[in-house]
């Protein structure tokens, strides 16, 4: 999930919401059961300068 840093969240909140709505809307549901594993990807994105700030994974 990519996410945009916007005034007044940190970037850890954001990275939190991210992968909550990975799962509260069940994006990696279609990929379970399969012989390879299945990571869950959060993205935080500075809109200014255009770059990555930090990304987590989640493997399940």
């Amino acid at each position: 999930e990519f996410k945009v840093l916007r005034e007044g969240r940190t970037v850890g909140e954001i990275l939190d919401g991210a992968i909550r709505q990975i799962r509260e809307k069940k994006y990696a549901d279609q990929y379970r059961g399969r012989e390879e594993p299945v990571h869950l990807i959060g993205m935080v994105f500075d809109e200014e300068k255009r770059e990555l700030l930090e990304m987590r994974v989640e493997a399940l």
